[in-house]
């Protein structure tokens, strides 16, 4: 098996960031083509536990509108083979001293790369 193919690696570090973006742009059709289109995927976050596109939407769509700023401080890509990466990525809010956390489980399907696990947390 392929571990950390240099290529992969930087194609999933550049889709965490356009990701990224859309976050703090609010751009919540764009976060949510992100994810694959599946009632099997999961995101846990620092208050919830989601199951499934519609409730990930679902939350997204019940926040404030607005912009989200982060700053991003690290990310981290392990890849195993050419379909599957995980994506560690530490990031700070303003206005708070908690550094947050979100790992990402990609897969790659015909219609491109898409996250089909995620967790959310933070550490004072």
């Amino acid at each position: 098996m392929i571990m950390n193919d240099p290529k992969t690696v930087r194609e999933i570090t550049d889709i965490v960031k356009a990701y990224d973006k859309a976050l703090i742009e609010n751009d919540l059709d764009a976060i949510n083509a992100f994810f694959l289109n599946s009632e099997e995927i999961v995101r846990y976050g620092p208050n919830e536990n989601l199951y499934g596109a519609k409730a990930i939407a679902a939350f997204r769509a019940a926040r404030p509108a607005g912009p989200k700023p982060r700053s991003v401080t690290a990310i981290h890509v392990i890849v195993t083979g050419k379909d599957h990466a995980i994506a560690h990525t530490e990031f700070f809010t303003p206005d708070s001293d908690k550094c947050g956390r979100q790992t990402q489980c990609w897969s790659r399907f015909p219609d491109g790369w898409k996250i089909i696990g995620a967790h959310v947390s933070y550490i004072s």
